[in-house]
């Protein structure tokens, strides 16, 4: 903690290599106000904080992440109720990473029913990593869905809409709106309820990256 607080995240702040702090908090591994002190040194250092909490236990970084206005909380397997509705209040977007409750077989899948009741905005995203190795968006929404018992459209809005806000981008990308930044995909199924239904499949056709066509019919045309 010294040489990350010291020396490692000052340098990363000099540097302009980071614009956020990230931690693991969860029994075992970094405690709630060990995470405070880390993600503090960030924030004085420009990098706001995110979290990855209740992965395994709940300690109450999901509580810290309401409290310090974090960008995001991710995994939220063992978050009561309680924390996840004082995420919802400070602004906070929760993150669900379905493949990675799928490759270690978790003993609790997270359950977004009681994060929707809570009015919480989820986020999705793949956790690519040595554990999860996967980088298709299509199939994460496949396993939200049935896997977790997402809506295909609830799926959909979390990873898009819901990623931007964890990135606090939500203002001019993530949804198709007048003034926001031009990306867009154009798929090519019958309904959006195909992303989820056709497992394992990349229906991207066509990439429209800042308002300008990159992939057409399945091939890069211009790289971005």
């Amino acid at each position: 903690m010294d040489m990350l607080i010291k020396e490692m995240i000052p340098e990363v702040g000099r540097s302009g290599l980071a614009e956020a702090c990230d931690i693991w908090c969860d029994s075992g591994h970094y405690e709630k106000e060990e995470c405070r002190k880390i993600l503090e040194a960030g924030r004085e250092h420009g990098m706001e904080p995110k979290i990855h909490a209740g992965a395994y236990s709940y300690v109450g970084g999901e509580d810290l992440a309401a409290e310090m206005k974090m960008y995001s909380a991710d995994h939220l397997n063992y978050t009561p109720i309680s924390a996840l509705e004082k995420l919802a209040e400070s602004g906070v977007t929760g993150v669900v990473l379905p493949r990675i409750d799928f490759a270690v077989n978790h003993p609790l899948f997270f359950n977004p029913r009681p994060m929707f009741e809570a009015g919480l905005e989820l986020g999705m995203a793949t956790n690519c990593c040595p554990g999860c190795w996967c980088t298709s968006m299509p199939f994460i929404i496949s396993l939200a869905c049935r896997q977790h018992g997402m809506p295909p459209a609830r799926a959909l809005r979390a990873a898009t809409y819901g990623g931007a806000c964890a990135l606090k981008r939500e203002d001019h990308i993530g949804s198709i709106e007048a003034g926001k930044q031009a990306d867009i995909l154009i798929l090519d199924i019958p309904t959006y309820e195909d992303i989820a239904y056709r497992l394992g499949e990349n229906p991207v056709d066509t990439v429209i990256r800042h308002g300008k066509i990159s992939v057409q019919n399945g091939a890069v045309i211009q790289e971005i």
